[in-house]
């Protein structure tokens, strides 16, 4: 988490010093792909989700006009996963309010990103069934409000600023699940972490400035 404000402020030193040469505001919109991944997790389904936010991209001007970006950005999206862990069946419809600020090269339209990403959990259902696990066992779930992990990408901008792309981000910080067997009061803990594939279009507005620096 310190090391994720540690890399936003040096960017952000880097854009003010180096006099951004333009700021877009964009929107975008697409599906998500997520499911649950870590060594415990014996098998797992995607969730079909989805996700929609605004976009804020600056020109940081450092290899020449239009090739380096900072693109902070603020998204609502839909993930979770249909696992099967320890004998149990997961269904988690979890929803994160998710802010990557990512370090974006654009090469004659074609685009590349990576950064950081930290998560809020806004909401989360999860529906549990034990399968063949014996009736005195016992399932919680402990759900961070705030994971931090990475987002790395591609895609493809028009000159007139409508782009597609993909992405993919994964969490760092695991979600928890607890298996109690009420007789012998013995807990096992299940780690899982969000992975997600994302698809999406969008579309970004002219500079802000009105004109490139």
């Amino acid at each position: 988490m310190k090391a994720f404000f540690v890399f936003l402020l040096l960017i952000v030193s880097m854009t003010f010093s180096s006099q951004a040469q333009s700021v877009r505001l964009g929107i975008k919109a697409g599906g998500n792909l997520a499911n649950g991944v870590g060594k415990d997790v014996q098998e797992s389904k995607y969730r079909v989700g989805y996700h929609a936010g605004a976009v804020l991209n600056i020109g940081l001007g450092l290899l020449g006009d239009s090739v380096l970006f900072l693109q902070p950005e603020i998204l609502y999206s839909l993930k979770g996963d249909q696992a099967t862990a320890t004998d149990s069946s997961i269904n988690a419809q979890l929803v994160y309010l998710d802010v990557p600020v990512l370090l974006k090269a654009n090469v004659g339209g074609l685009f590349f990103e990576a950064g950081p990403q930290i998560s809020f959990l806004y909401s989360n259902k999860t529906i549990t069934a034990n399968g063949n696990v014996a009736t005195n066992t016992k399932v919680d779930f402990q759900h961070p409000a705030l994971e931090y992990g990475y987002a790395l990408g591609f895609g493809y901008q028009d000159p007139k600023g409508f782009n597609v792309g993909w992405r993919y981000t994964h969490s760092l910080i695991p979600f928890k699940k607890f298996i109690t067997n009420t007789t012998t009061q013995v807990t096992s803990e299940v780690q899982i972490r969000n992975s997600v594939v994302q698809f999406y279009v969008g579309y970004m507005f002219g500079n802000l400035f009105g004109r490139k620096r």
